[in-house]
């Protein structure tokens, strides 16, 4: 009898470690398994699904997030790890070690194009991104500063139409590059690593010309998938 008790107000306790008002948004949330991106479908509507969880981000604690990355279906344990990701929270390198190792595959739909891929894929893709975001960041800020300095600039010019277009990021590029590091390290470490995992860390590094010095422990994943991939990317790392 004792057991049965315990088995009905297990799922009690684990709510209560959020908030009534998050819980409520999180439970709308879970009733969808696809994640989505902020403009959806050829006529580039807004997500129902996307906004729900910027209600989330408003209200959440990084504890509260670090729980629905945890427990959360898959598309909110996305959510919720590009969220930590994004506050720079000491919690993303756990979260993301626990991706890794479970590693779920994700329905994904972004603007008009819809595709299946894998959390920890996704959310080492959002990483890398995140150097575009420092960039646009950057330009905004010096376009912004020309404007605002410019001796040609009407006296009525509505300076809140810049707020528009601003981008804004917690990250410079030298700290994203120190986490990557340490992801793509987790990445190589762990010989379960899919091999679309790995495909993409090497992807990036070509891409973006970076010769890891700890290429080598790409020669176990370059035998057990035969990846013509991993091999040119160890081949230009030599």
């Amino acid at each position: 009898m004792k057991k049965i008790v315990f088995f009905f107000i297990f799922p009690f306790l684990s709510f209560a470690q959020l908030s009534p008002q998050v819980n409520s948004l999180y439970q709308e949330l879970s009733k969808n398994e696809r994640y989505e991106g902020k403009y959806i479908g050829f006529g580039g509507d807004e997500s129902k699904v996307y906004n729900v969880f910027q209600k989330i981000d408003l209200l959440a604690s990084d504890d509260e997030m670090e729980y629905i990355a945890s427990n959360g279906n898959t598309m909110a344990k996305a959510y919720a790890g590009k969220v930590l990701f994004v506050r720079k929270s000491d919690k993303f390198l756990k979260i993301y070690d626990l991706f890794l190792k479970n590693n779920n595959q994700i329905k994904i739909l972004s603007g008009c194009t819809g595709y299946d891929s894998f959390l920890a894929n996704e959310i080492y893709r959002r990483v890398f991104e995140e150097k575009n975001v420092i960039s646009q960041a950057q330009a905004f800020k010096e376009y912004k500063d020309s404007i605002l300095t410019s001796k040609t600039l009407p006296q009525d010019f509505d300076k809140d139409i810049l707020e528009e277009f601003k981008t804004e990021t917690k990250w410079n590029n030298s700290e994203i590059d120190s986490l990557l590091l340490k992801m793509e390290k987790a990445i190589l470490k762990d010989e379960n690593s899919l091999q679309s995992l790995v495909e993409l860390v090497c992807e990036y590094n070509f891409y973006t010309e970076q010769k890891k010095p700890y290429y080598k422990n790409l020669l176990y994943f370059e035998k057990k998938y035969n990846s013509e991939i991993i091999k040119q990317y160890i081949d230009y790392c030599k």
